[in-house]
């Protein structure tokens, strides 16, 4: 909040401005920021980024408690995704894996990852019409547990080992 004090842009958007008159902050953020963006654009988004994760819960994921708080992450995730995609008039797009990791986009895993059954270089070349659609903009994976999705491992996702502690009295 005191950083958008600071910054004061112009660029805020006038539509995000006026609907969180005196939060201005909150248009720093994509949660609500993008859903006042009228221009077309793709989004490609972890579910359980490795960099927001780990700094939001202090840590590498590792516990359960930990783990717990991951899903709830992702599926907080997933419904403001599924949110951009049904608002948008196919202007928009979503491709969204289930994965631990962070900014795979800029490696070889932009054409390994797969999630809804496109790699990220396929739901790009649908999006812009390079290559034939598959009548959706929207490529989510939608399983429900930590790091899950099938594209995980050939796409740069990261396993994990689970510390469980547990009490013996």
């Amino acid at each position: 909040r005191k950083v958008s004090g600071f910054i004061n842009s112009p660029r805020m958007g006038s539509a995000c401005a006026s609907r969180y008159t005196g939060e201005n902050w909150k248009c720093l953020f994509g949660q609500y920021r993008l859903p006042t963006v009228t221009t077309p654009y793709i989004i490609f988004h972890s579910q359980y980024d490795s960099h927001q994760l780990d700094r939001n819960l202090g840590g590498t994921v590792r516990t359960e408690v930990h783990r717990s708080n991951a899903v709830q992450w992702a599926q907080q995730t997933v419904a403001s995704l599924h949110g951009l995609a049904n608002r948008a008039d196919g202007r928009v797009a979503v491709h969204s894996w289930a994965c631990y990791n962070h900014a795979v986009s800029t490696s070889a895993s932009f054409n390994q990852l797969a999630a809804g059954g496109a790699t990220q270089a396929e739901a790009l070349a649908q999006y812009m019409g390079w290559s034939p659609s598959s009548g959706s903009n929207v490529w989510i994976d939608s399983c429900t547990t930590f790091a899950c999705g099938l594209g995980c491992t050939a796409g740069g996702g990261t396993t994990l080992t689970t510390t469980t502690t547990t009490s013996s009295t």
